[in-house]
């Protein structure tokens, strides 16, 4: 059996983790939208010419 130990993060992978953390946040607002605009589409299949052609 292996036991999971606790240690320390050194300062590189703090660092790391808040520079992926700084990207992360930066995306998922994009990604939201995004998300959004294929759902409109989605549920009204009409606008989706419409919207393709002024996105």
């Amino acid at each position: 059996m292996r036991r999971d130990t606790t240690r320390e993060a050194t300062a590189p992978e703090v660092q790391a983790q808040r520079d992926e953390n700084g990207r992360l946040n930066q995306a998922l607002p994009k990604i939201v939208l995004e998300n959004r605009l294929l759902k409109k589409c989605m549920a009204h299949p009409s606008h989706a010419i419409a919207i393709s052609a002024t996105g």
